[in-house]
């Protein structure tokens, strides 16, 4: 059975609520990494920090807007591909500068123009990788 509701009804305030309140749940950042959980019938993934070997930055064209994403790869686990829309965004770039002091603090604002344009940056590399060598190390060993 399908139920429509007036969004500005109470009913409708309340599903909104619980469906931001579902969102909030799906990341939590701590001090030592990250706890995301994609599907709730499923064991949320760690993230730990200390574990973090690189971490770009740039922008997806959303037909009429920019969506600046954060794709951080980790020695221990898969690409985490996170974005302006993801739930905690602004928390996971407060705790990322936090652990890798190295990343630029003007990283984002730095992609944000020229509009419409990817521009992928190397914001940490373990090893010291320029942008050239890293992009062909992590993207394409590893999808």
């Amino acid at each position: 059975m399908n139920l429509f509701v007036d969004p500005n009804s109470k009913r409708g305030h309340t599903i909104r609520k619980e469906l931001d309140n579902a969102l909030l749940e799906r990341i939590s950042v701590y001090e030592d990494g990250l706890l995301v959980r994609e599907n709730p019938d499923l064991p949320a993934r760690r993230f730990a920090w200390r574990n973090l070997t690189a971490a770009f930055g740039y922008k997806v064209d959303v037909y009429t807007t920019d969506e600046i994403c954060l794709d951080l790869f980790w020695a221990d686990a898969p690409r985490l591909t996170l974005s302006e829309s993801t739930p905690q965004w602004l928390a996971v770039l407060t705790e990322l500068q936090k652990q890798v002091p190295t990343v630029p603090p003007s990283w984002y604002a730095d992609i944000s123009v020229p509009a419409f344009e990817t521009k992928l940056t190397l914001l940490f590399e373990k090893d010291g990788l320029s942008l050239p060598e890293a992009e062909l190390l992590y993207y394409a060993s590893k999808g």
